[in-house]
């Protein structure tokens, strides 16, 4: 499974754009590694001022033709099923930035 591991998702983001493109990004990189075809996923990076995956949790924001899904096994995950059997799993994550300007991820 190929994961982008650095997703940032700002309000102001077309969100139906936003997942097909997550989408077809890691498959096409799945492809020119010669990777299995399957879904790909993205650790959302979001800051104190940022709840996308509260959000998408809850239903909100959640784009016309997507739907979600909770797996019971874990919290901190998402499974987004969309248009044309898309599959994209969502990680929830936090960016922190040290005193020194260090960005921790």
């Amino acid at each position: 499974m190929l994961i982008d591991a650095h997703v940032h998702l700002y309000p102001v983001f077309d969100r139906v754009r936003f997942f097909a493109a997550a989408v077809d990004t890691l498959a096409a990189a799945a492809r020119a590694l010669g990777a299995p075809a399957g879904p790909g996923g993205i650790f959302l990076t979001e800051t104190v001022r940022d709840d996308a995956f509260a959000e998408l949790a809850a239903g909100r924001g959640v784009p016309h033709g997507w739907r979600v899904e909770r797996p019971e096994q874990d919290d901190c995950a998402l499974r987004l099923h969309g248009p044309a059997g898309a599959v994209l799993l969502v990680i929830a994550g936090r960016q922190l930035v040290s005193a020194e300007g260090l960005e921790v991820l």
